[in-house]
């Protein structure tokens, strides 16, 4: 039995919503390690967690008060050493004031977990006897990796790996393509675990020196085993769950519903969004302007994963839809794909992992129009054989690619063998 210590951006406080993805894998790490969490914030309700499984608040109680003060930070040797080392590995800092800003920022988390880290002397970070074989595992990759493996360089053992999404990962979706300390992390960690072989595809062409430390153990979700029923009548349902983000395109969903009706105007058309976020106000006025014809739709907010799931299992829904211009690997997409939703989507991340063209889904390039997406949902309306037989599908894409009990169970026997 292995003693993992995971770092988690806010889990099991609801704050940074990483329940979703993080409680199936903790449901199978369980089983056969001893398991201690570490939220880096707190804020929100806190989650019922599993009965046995160690929560250590003492890092986010402390920067829930007060962290130690920037200018204590910068009169530290080591972050001036950090500083510059980083300035000199990527000359593109210098200069960018947005650049600079995220280095700090980056800087300053970092040293003060170290700092925290460094002064814990019982639990899950004692030293001695034992400490080399627990793993120390980052659930993103982020300042809290830099900060592991700098407690390195002061004797600190075990081995330190972490996670690779999709924002934490692509250096495209950053102003300048920075990410901080990016290379000096790869330098000290032991492994990088992607969730999506495209991530894996883009870091060996990245960072091609540090192959030998990567691995691809996608994540998953738990079957319900409860699919969603087709629509009868003249009635055509879609649906789309996700935040409204910029890089989540809901804007060009509902401007390409919008069209619909004037597409096929004796359809009654119906689109049901799932997610709330900073762009809802853009994206109720494109609904309000655009609409034509037999078009209904219904902006939810954000509902709970077993409100999702509830949504999925009584709602009849035809199609579901992701136009991301950037993408992980999808949990909502893994939760259609449960309930053998059909899929239009982008291209992008690991979506073609999961989406086959043709057989589940229809894929569409990252830059595709509107006009595309619109006709791409139409063509499928008009073809219930191939909608019927592409649910079917995406059944068995889902116990192929997304089955919480097979990933995680290979990704608990893989901690085991560090």
């Amino acid at each position: 039995m292995k003693r993992i210590v995971i770092f988690t951006a806010s889990y099991p406080y609801d704050k940074a919503r990483e329940a979703t993805f993080i409680e199936p894998e903790l449901e199978e790490l369980e089983k056969n390690h001893d398991v201690t969490i570490v939220p880096l914030r707190k804020g929100g309700e806190i989650r019922r967690t599993r009965e046995g499984l160690k929560i250590e608040t003492g890092f986010c109680e402390m920067a829930s008060r007060k962290f130690q003060s920037v200018l204590r930070i910068m009169t530290k040797r080591i972050f001036w050493r950090l500083f510059l080392k980083e300035m000199t590995a990527n000359p593109r800092v210098i200069g960018s004031r947005s650049c600079l800003k995220k280095l700090f920022i980056h800087l300053y988390y970092c040293l003060n977990l170290k700092c925290w880290l460094s002064k814990q002397e019982n639990g899950a970070f004692k030293n001695g006897a034992g400490q080399e074989e627990a793993v120390y595992y980052s659930y993103w990759f982020d300042s809290a990796v830099t900060a592991l493996c700098l407690l390195r360089e002061s004797g600190f053992e075990g081995k330190v790996i972490t996670r690779a999404h999709g924002f934490d990962l692509y250096e495209f979706r950053h102003a300048r393509n920075y990410i901080p300390c990016r290379k000096m992390a790869l330098e000290g960690l032991d492994k990088v675990v992607f969730i999506s072989g495209n991530g894996l595809k883009y870091m060996k062409e990245t960072y091609p020196e540090f192959t030998g430390k990567y691995c691809f153990f996608p994540m998953g979700i738990k079957d319900t085993v409860e699919l969603s029923k087709p629509s009868t009548g003249s009635k055509f349902r879609i649906v789309s769950c996700s935040m409204m983000v910029p890089v989540k395109r809901v804007d060009m969903i509902a401007r390409a519903v919008a069209m619909l009706g004037k597409a096929d105007p004796n359809c009654e058309w119906e689109w049901t969004h799932i997610g709330d976020g900073p762009e809802r106000e853009k994206i109720e006025q494109v609904c309000r302007e655009n609409r034509e014809g037999k078009v209904r739709i219904s902006l939810k907010g954000d509902m709970s994963n077993d409100e999702v799931l509830e949504f999925y299992k009584k709602e009849q829904i035809d199609l579901y839809i992701i136009l991301s211009s950037s993408e992980g690997r999808p949990v909502a997409l893994m939760e259609a794909l449960g309930h053998g939703l059909p899929v239009v989507a982008t291209d992008v991340g690991g979506v073609g992992e999961m989406v086959r063209d043709g057989v589940n889904g229809v894929l569409l390039p990252a830059d595709l129009s509107v006009e595309e997406a619109a006709r791409a949902i139409t063509a499928l309306k008009n073809s219930p054989e191939k909608l019927a037989g592409m649910r079917k599908e995406s059944r068995t894409a889902f116990r192929e690619c997304a089955d919480a009990e097979v990933n995680f169970g290979r990704f608990s026997a893989f901690l085991e063998s560090l």
